[in-house]
């Protein structure tokens, strides 16, 4: 009994759809056409292949995510935003249908790692994205941010670095040469992603969770559901929390190589303060009309509301259309394109989702764990960028539609015989981390 409780730490054999997919759906930056074949390619093979059983699912976190991007995308400016959404949603629901979670959530890591090596590759093969902002890239110290190729945005990619670093604390020990020898060459990729991005946001999540997975690993039983409730206010709180905080945000900070750290830029977000106090004074003043009130204005809410104009000054100089940049805040833009509606609805699924793996911690052992800390991660990092709302469907938003996903799986069917993957036990260990390795 004593052994199968302190059980190795064999990896689940990846899925290799789910860790296609985020590199799979970043190719839209190169080709707006090219996710949705790729993803089609992916659904139709999901469907055909022989199923690995048969599972439960309690969908309520992931219809109140659908219901949520439904405001949105039913006044989508483009098709392919829309059909590629349509398309991923497919996808997921079928491989929580009939893919265990462990594997899925196991598999969506070594995706996130793939996605970060192709990023540090192409970059280094020259390649450049069309949306290339080249007058924000250089810092007054200096220093050159990297925009890499396969995201939507500056920042972006360093949410999902540091996501991948977080959870590799729970992952890189898993037994295998080959597998543990890519895993150490994806972490190296996220490494130079996270620093060469210079993203403040990033580099302090990832230092502070990377502390609590280590040594306060109890703390996730809440703090994914503590990250959801903060980043669904952070909008109109933030700012003033940063003022009360600022002695311990500065040294937070200034673990940006390269950036500069000026007392104003960290007080104000980089400008964040402005877009947002300009954004919500909008809101209040000027949207009346009580269907934008409780639906938004659909894809691109900022713009089509005017919004965008009371904080372009911030923006401008820093692409070709300064009044569609977006709110760096997903949950304010959620606002903006679902309304009140769209964006209770992204806050519930994602409260909903956080509980219930803070229940499956542990049955499904560090797994569990990783996911709890990538939501929170994702979450935090979501307080800066707008790429965790569904109308800007980018690379949080994917990871956020897959966790919700697993996290609404429940147990395999009676009726099914086929062997589960097994069950790493973390009874009398919480973290997971201390399993031998084989």
């Amino acid at each position: 009994m004593a052994a199968g409780r302190i059980a190795s730490t064999i990896g689940l054999e990846p899925d290799w759809i789910v860790v296609a997919l985020p590199t799979a759906l970043a190719t839209r930056v190169l080709n707006p056409n090219a996710p949705i074949l790729i993803v089609a390619f992916l659904v139709a093979t999901a469907f055909i292949r022989k199923p690995e059983g048969r599972y439960r699912v309690q969908a309520g976190p992931l219809i109140c995510l659908f219901a949520a991007c439904a405001i949105v995308f039913s006044r989508s400016e483009s098709h392919l935003a829309t059909t590629t959404f349509v398309l991923f949603g497919v996808l997921a629901v079928r491989l929580i249908i009939t893919v265990d979670a462990r594997r899925i959530i196991a598999s969506l890591i070594d995706g996130c790692g793939l996605y970060l090596l192709a990023n540090v590759l192409c970059e280094a093969a020259g390649i450049r994205p069309s949306s290339e902002q080249s007058g924000a890239l250089i810092e007054s110290t200096g220093f050159i941010r990297t925009f890499f190729p396969l995201t939507q945005g500056l920042n972006t990619p360093s949410i999902i670095a540091g996501a991948y670093l977080v959870a590799s604390i729970l992952f890189v020990r898993e037994a295998g040469l080959l597998r543990r020898s890519l895993r150490i060459a994806c972490i190296a990729a996220a490494i130079v992603v996270i620093v060469g991005v210079g993203s403040r946001t990033a580099l302090s999540v990832t230092v502070v969770l990377s502390f609590a997975v280590v040594l306060f690993s109890f703390i996730s039983r809440w703090i994914a559901q503590a990250a959801t409730l903060l980043a669904a206010f952070s909008a109109f709180v933030f700012p003033s929390v940063i003022n009360a905080i600022e002695f311990a945000m500065k040294p937070l900070a200034s673990l940006a190589p390269g950036r500069e750290n000026t007392e104003s830029d960290v007080v104000s977000l980089q400008g964040r303060e402005y877009i947002w106090n300009g954004a919500i004074k909008y809101w209040n003043e000027n949207v009346h009309y009580l269907p934008d009130i409780l639906l938004g204005f659909g894809e691109g809410g900022q713009y089509k509301s005017g919004a965008s104009l009371t904080y372009i000054y911030v923006v401008r100089g820093l692409g070709p259309h300064p009044e569609r940049a977006s709110l760096h805040n997903s949950f304010l833009q959620q606002l903006f394109d679902g309304g009140v509606l769209g964006w209770l609805l992204l806050a519930l699924a994602t409260y909903w989702a956080s509980v219930r793996l803070s229940q499956r911690r542990s049955e499904w052992g560090y797994w569990g764990l990783s996911a709890i800390f990538v939501l929170t991660a994702v979450l935090l990092g979501s307080m800066t960028e707008a790429t965790m709302a569904p109308g800007v469907f980018a690379e949080s938003f994917w990871l956020l539609l897959v966790l919700i996903g697993a996290a609404c799986q429940s147990s395999r069917s009676q009726s099914e015989n086929l062997r589960s993957p097994p069950v790493v036990s973390t009874a009398g260990n919480t973290s997971g981390i201390q399993a031998p390795d084989m």
